[in-house]
C-alpha cells in the first residue's frame, strides 16, 4: 500500500479476485484497531500495485507478526498496540531503528524483530 508521501500511480489491475478481497478482509480485520483505512481505500492501492499478490503476503506477515505480538503481551494499551504495529510496519520497509516507539520495551521490540524475520 501507499505510504503518506507516495503519489498515487494510476490502477493497473482493475478487478481483483475474489479469495485476493477475502485475504485483505483478513489481515483488515486483525488490523483494525491500528490500521485504519477503509477496504476499498485500501483495494485501491492494491489495485494500483505493479505485484498486488507480493504485497498481500507482506500485510498478512504484518497482521500474523502483530496478532502473535498482541496475544503474547494481554492487557497492551492502544497505544502500545500502535507502537507494535508501527514496528512491524516498519521492519516490512527496513526500518532497524525503533527508538520512537517509547510504549514498548526493549524486549518487546526484540521478540518482534525475531518473530517478523
Amino acid at each position: 500500500m501507499k505510504t503518506p508521501d507516495q503519489k498515487q500511480g494510476p490502477i493497473i489491475h482493475k478487478i481483483l479476485p475474489a479469495d485476493f478481497i477475502v485475504r485483505v478482509k483478513d489481515f483488515k480485520r486483525v488490523l483494525a484497531e491500528v490500521e485504519t483505512d477503509s477496504l476499498e481505500k485500501t483495494l485501491d492501492y492494491f489495485k494500483r500495485d505493479q505485484n498486488p499478490e507480493s504485497e498481500l503476503k507482506v500485510w498478512e506477515k504484518i497482521a500474523v507478526t502483530y496478532q502473535w505480538a498482541v496475544i503474547g503481551n494481554p492487557g497492551l494499551t492502544k497505544e502500545q498496540k500502535k507502537d507494535v504495529f508501527a514496528v512491524v510496519l516498519g521492519l516490512s520497509i527496513g526500518t532497524k531503528d525503533f527508538s520512537n516507539c517509547k510504549s514498548l520495551s526493549k524486549e518487546q521490540i526484540a521478540g518482534i524483530v525475531n518473530r517478523f524475520s
